[in-house]
């Protein structure tokens, strides 16, 4: 949704998404962060639910995202402090993005592409973790993660839980793993050998 920054302060400026979409944001002067004020129907006027959210291309300036917000994807230049949403279910993260993260406990989905390398913590809500690109800290995977897949840069030593059903390794990876019971699907990719 937003590709370019933002230039106007202190002022709400609307951005047309498509005929039936307008979001409305505002740029304060003092903090330089740019906040979503709504999100409507300029047919109508009425408002509507921002669920999901593409920061792309472009744009690269601080933002403070909806608290409602659900999806997330930030790709292209964007590389600035963020705080996500509480409600956030779904993280995808490309691009040049490299900022130090605190990730909602209610995150289900969570896929790390690109030049993302921050330690993490990861919420025991996750359900579904990739990582591919430059990635390389050590993890604790949550109780209830049932599905990893393993590709770029990543080569930290990992202890499965036993609910882990997919599992797949591509990339550098060389540490020695223990399966668990549970698995359904193990892919090995690559020079992996232990």
């Amino acid at each position: 949704m937003l590709k370019s920054n933002i230039e106007i302060q202190n002022t709400i400026i609307d951005i047309e998404i498509s005929e039936t979409e307008t979001l409305s944001v505002y740029l304060d002067k003092n903090t330089g962060y740019l906040s979503i004020k709504k999100f409507f129907n300029p047919n109508t006027g009425k408002l509507l639910p921002l669920i999901k959210f593409v920061i792309s291309e472009e744009f690269n300036q601080p933002i403070i995202l909806p608290v409602d917000l659900i999806y997330l994807d930030i790709s292209g230049e964007f590389n600035q402090p963020i705080i996500l949403p509480y409600e956030l279910i779904s993280l995808i993260i490309t691009g040049e993005f490299n900022q130090p993260l605190e990730l909602p406990y209610k995150l289900l989905f969570f896929d790390l592409n690109g030049n993302f390398n921050q330690p993490l913590i990861l919420p025991d809500s996750l359900q579904t973790f990739t990582t591919i690109g430059e990635f390389n800290h050590p993890i604790i995977l949550p109780e209830f993660v049932f599905s990893l897949n393993i590709n770029g840069e990543f080569n930290q030593p990992l202890i499965l839980t036993n609910r882990i059903r997919y599992f797949t390794i591509n990339g550098k990876y060389d540490k020695p793993i223990i399966i668990p019971d549970s698995i359904r699907t193990l892919v090995l990719h690559d020079e992996y050998n232990r």
